[in-house]
């Protein structure tokens, strides 16, 4: 791991988007008024899920919302007990009956960049096959958090002007040529894995970032792939390294309202 991060402050080795429902993208974070006047703005704001090919044509007005889709999160209470080791029964206060929501998530969609000669698909692959049998998250070490993955693709994407942040990511020193961002903000409060989820200082420092589903506007048409930097200092485990890149994806757009915003 040491020798993919030397390089990892200009050129990350992986960057991972957030996990989304397959087929779909979230909607860009725009401002309401490019979506026409007297509008309804709370069912606008709840219509978060564009169909890929929709984003890819800029055809954000065809939105919708999570209970307009086939594709939704189950969930469901079990009920769970804590055994009183002094005692070997399941006593009352800390050690009653406790309800355990499981949530069952449909398919879902993740994006990866990779740097193939620091790191190739193959051990992508590997890596991911690996968390999805042992678990991720907290629950792991119950059995929860396991997941499978179903096949890779690759992407090929055009240029353009106007993209979208596939997770949240730091803006600032970036040294693209911004022409205009909407975003909204997102602090994330991070917490070490691993070895070092049990040392005595777990917790990072709070980090400001652009959330996903930020829309950047270029001055001029560009291949980018990738947004952000990595972030140092967020922990007195002087090693740790967060993430603060983002995967960039290219959209179009040709509303009049959003040419006047940009």
């Amino acid at each position: 791991m040491e020798s993919l991060l030397e390089n990892y402050d200009k050129e990350p080795f992986l960057i991972a988007s957030d996990g989304f429902l397959s087929g779909f993208l979230p909607k860009p974070c725009l401002p309401l008024s490019v979506f026409g006047k007297n509008i309804d703005k709370k069912a606008i704001r709840k219509k978060i899920w564009l169909k890929a090919d929709d984003f890819a044509e800029g055809k954000f007005q065809n939105a919708l919302a999570g209970d307009e889709l086939e594709s939704k999160i189950k969930q469901n209470a079990t009920i769970k007990n804590s055994i009183n080791y002094a005692t070997f029964t399941t006593d009352a206060d800390e050690f009653a009956p406790f309800a355990l929501i499981e949530t069952a998530l449909p398919p879902l969609d993740i994006y990866f960049l990779i740097d193939e000669n620091a790191f190739s698909q193959e051990e992508l692959k590997a890596v991911m096959h690996d968390i999805g049998e042992c678990g991720y998250g907290k629950k792991a070490s119950i059995g929860k958090g396991r997941f499978k993955i179903d096949k890779f693709e690759n992407l090929n994407t055009p240029a353009s002007k106007i993209f979208m942040a596939l997770s949240p990511f730091v803006l600032q020193g970036s040294d693209l040529a911004i022409k205009k961002c909407f975003y909204e903000p997102f602090t994330r409060f991070g917490k070490h894995g691993g070895d070092l989820a049990s040392s005595s200082d777990v917790t990072k420092k709070p980090v400001l970032m652009a959330q996903t589903s930020a829309l950047i506007a270029l001055e001029d048409e560009s291949n980018i792939q990738f947004i952000g930097k990595s972030i140092r200092g967020v922990s007195t485990h002087k090693k740790s390294v967060q993430q603060g890149y983002a995967i960039l994806i290219p959209t179009k757009w040709s509303g009049n309202e959003l040419c006047k915003t940009l």
